[in-house]
């Protein structure tokens, strides 16, 4: 049986179709925090588990009877982030699953300045000292954020960013998913570590320009300091949390930790990545056609 934890999320709500494509509906099992917003996966006769990260007995409960447990991160803040994590980990390991595949990230180090790297770095070497057999898939920079990214220099003409020109491989989380379900219905992963990324590294200044091409509007691009950056979010009214994630991926940008670029999504898969122009291009199309609909 295959469990997924967190599967209500953006990401694990793509894996389970593609997963029931190859597997039957009573081979998967899903462990979610709002067993609510599961109701269309419980009618097609998948079991769904209640569980959220800081439960760990309700944890071991889901996780009875599993082979293969995608492990699906998340991030609140630290240290309960690497909390909750050790939390799966150890139920698992309790429950007997035989099988964890790890959704990591690119920049996965826990000497990172970034906090999602840190928390990946330091669950990579808990899950890795488990005694459980893994496989960790350190995922590239979700691609389809585009309008995350383009909102704000759409309206003011200007991409501020404090990256020092170092650029991001970005893939999106449809290919990420593709990626996941690979490992998960293939062989020989054990003990394997993968990086899917984008084909292409792209910095900052390239995405101003590319948001010039596709809108028509002029984008400029300027560089910053990380104390201009942090300035500018505190005064955005952002709560200290976002400001230190934010500015701790800047700098993490900028020492080149996401810029990675590796050929382990087509061995995965067997093609190549969404282009990322494709992808702005697509989700800003689709972002104006919303806007015309809703005038």
């Amino acid at each position: 049986m295959i469990t997924i934890s967190a599967a209500t999320g953006k990401f694990g709500q793509l894996i389970v179709p593609l997963l029931l494509e190859h597997v039957k509906p009573s081979e998967l099992n899903l462990v979610v925090r709002d067993p609510a917003k599961a109701e269309a996966f419980a009618k097609q006769g998948i079991r769904i588990h209640q569980a959220d990260y800081s439960n760990f007995d309700a944890l071991v409960k889901g996780f009875q009877g599993t082979d293969q447990l995608l492990f699906i991160s998340a991030f609140n803040s630290m240290p309960e982030s690497i909390q909750h994590h050790q939390n799966v980990i150890d139920a698992a390991k309790q429950a007997g699953v035989k099988h964890i595949l790890y959704t990591s990230f690119i920049d996965s180090d826990p000497a990172s300045p970034s906090q999602l790297g840190r928390l990946h770095g330091e669950t990579e070497a808990y899950l890795q000292a488990s005694g459980v057999a893994w496989t960790i898939l350190r995922n590239g920079v979700y691609a389809d954020e585009v309008m995350r990214e383009a909102a704000q220099p759409l309206q003011t003409g200007v991409l501020a960013s404090a990256t020092n020109g170092a650029g991001v491989s970005f893939i999106t989380r449809n290919d990420l998913a593709q990626a996941t379900v690979a490992v998960l219905l293939g062989q020989g992963h054990e003990g394997k570590i993968y990086t899917p990324t984008g084909s292409a590294a792209i910095t900052h200044e390239q995405f101003a320009q590319l948001l010039s091409q596709v809108t028509g509007k002029p984008i400029r691009y300027v560089p910053i300091s990380f104390e201009q950056l942090e300035a500018g979010l505190r005064q955005a009214g952002l709560p200290d949390m976002l400001v230190s994630l934010f500015v701790g991926m800047n700098k993490a940008t900028a020492q080149g930790r996401t810029e990675l670029v590796t050929q382990d999504f087509e061995r995965l898969t067997g093609r190549a990545p969404e282009p990322y122009e494709a992808v702005v291009r697509c989700v800003l199309a689709n972002a104006q056609a919303l806007t015309s609909n809703a005038s």
